[in-house]
């Protein structure tokens, strides 16, 4: 759990190299804690991250899940991307995934064109 930082979005079970964790959105970065631990393992601050994209996965029926991908540019030579599956059945409604794309998408609005109410009825 983060000491002294605002959070202001909590996800459970957001996964990362098909590790499960909590994906944390504090006021000024992102991080992602792994289950059983109290440290992040990988965190964002808002200003490096250069593109976000957020889609709902139909590849398994099971279960409902999204994908948020963060490519990262911090240095302009150096290209990362990082990928968190959120089980949505488990951890979403269609309120916080609302919320989730008005604060990690520019402006509130997806990439290639796809609406917060397209995602919303998606992941429902």
């Amino acid at each position: 759990m983060p000491n002294g930082e605002d959070v202001r979005l909590k996800v459970d079970h957001a996964k990362s190299k098909k590790v499960e964790g909590t994906l944390y959105m504090m006021s000024e970065r992102k991080g992602w804690m792994p289950e059983h631990r109290d440290i992040f393992t990988l965190s964002f601050d808002y200003c490096d991250i250069k593109y976000k994209h957020l889609h709902a996965s139909t590849t398994d029926r099971s279960q409902k899940t999204s994908v948020l991908q963060i490519p990262t540019n911090l240095n302009n030579l150096k290209h990362e991307m990082t990928n968190w599956h959120i089980n949505t059945e488990l951890s979403l409604n269609s309120s916080l995934a609302h919320k989730i794309v008005k604060d990690l998408t520019p402006g509130g609005a997806l990439m290639h064109g796809t609406t917060s109410q397209t995602l919303s009825r998606n992941l429902n």
